[in-house]
């Protein structure tokens, strides 16, 4: 019987974890890789895990709403997590519109033409636009 790795959702023979590994649940193969990368399938995983259940609390709504999003700045190419505060989708504009505005930490104040969202901060949106159309 082996163990469950947590992000790859595999279930593998002891000798694919290593001692942190079969602690925390996560294969050798997936603690290579990039650590950016295994943050984005936890918290992937947490919000998906929120939409699973047949009644969202409103503490769980409020951490997908106020949950940061991922950016590619496009003038220094850094990726980077800000929080832009409550979210909405207004009908007449064809972007969601922020409580606050994006800072890059090496460019400082951005507009939305001047980063690109990351995979992982395209899910991070969807998933507030879904649970807010409920």
């Amino acid at each position: 019987m082996g163990h469950y790795c947590r992000i790859c959702g595999r279930v593998r023979p002891n000798e694919k974890f290593s001692g942190k590994g079969h602690k925390n649940h996560i294969c050798k193969q997936c603690a290579s890789k990039p650590k950016e990368k295994i943050k984005a399938i936890e918290q992937e995983e947490e919000i998906f895990g929120y939409l699973k259940q047949s009644r969202i609390s409103e503490k769980n709504i409020e951490v997908i709403k106020l949950a940061e999003l991922n950016f590619k700045c496009k003038k220094c190419k850094m990726i980077f997590d800000c929080d832009v505060g409550k979210i909405s989708f207004p009908p007449e504009m064809n972007r969601p519109k922020f409580e606050k505005n994006i800072k890059c930490p090496s460019c400082g104040i951005l507009s939305m033409d001047e980063v690109i969202l990351t995979e992982l901060g395209q899910s991070q949106l969807t998933e507030i636009h879904l649970s807010s159309m409920e």
